[in-house]
């Protein structure tokens, strides 16, 4: 039993000893090809991150809200509502006069037949009513990572009135935009509190 044991202490050493001289020969190769396989491997993952993942480009995502607020005789309130929001991790910057942050609206066409495409692209018609906000301030705008921003503004029209509000952002000649539909009618509780 004990020539057993002095066999495999002897075979554990040996085999220590064969490692640690197998590790100092690739010691050296490896100190020397390590920094190299690691530039490899960032310059991989940089061309990962801005070529295929895109982290150098920008989107804003927008949405409009309303709400109508009775105002007096036949005319309400539109306020209108631009919520935006950059989930990107890199700032985007609006400067006048090159970028812009507007708000359009307009009446929808009267009298449009059954099955009649309304786009808010359409041309205004020239009794409707039609106004552009400019939500872009005179000093710019930053949209920084993960942040939400919200603009509102309000508009008098009368009561019963359809409107296309379309919000949309210009950067670096590219364009991100939303659309929606309000009618002026003001909810039965405020239209109760106003008189």
């Amino acid at each position: 039993m004990e020539s057993k044991i002095k066999r495999f202490a002897t075979s554990g050493t040996e085999r220590a000893k064969m490692f640690f001289s197998w590790l100092g020969r690739m010691g050296d190769p490896v100190s020397k090809w390590g920094p190299t396989i690691m530039l490899l491997i960032g310059g991989l993952w940089a061309y990962y991150l801005f070529a295929v993942s895109g982290a150098s480009d920008w989107t804003i995502n927008l949405n409009i809200s309303t709400e109508v607020i009775p105002y007096h005789d036949n005319l309400a309130l539109l306020v209108v509502h631009v919520r935006s929001r950059n989930p990107r991790n890199s700032k985007v910057s609006l400067n006048p006069p090159n970028d812009a942050f507007k708000l359009m609206i307009k009446e929808l066409p009267k009298g449009a037949d059954k099955g009649s495409i309304i786009d808010p692209n359409d041309n205004v018609d020239p009794k409707g009513f039609s106004m552009t906000v400019n939500l872009l301030p005179k000093d710019g705008y930053d949209f920084d990572p993960g942040a939400d921003f919200e603009d509102a503004t309000a508009v008098v029209l009368p009561i019963g009135t359809k409107v296309w509000l379309t919000t949309e952002l210009d950067y670096r000649g590219d364009f991100v935009s939303t659309s929606n539909i309000a009618v002026v009618e003001p909810q039965a509780s405020e239209a109760k509190a106003a008189h």
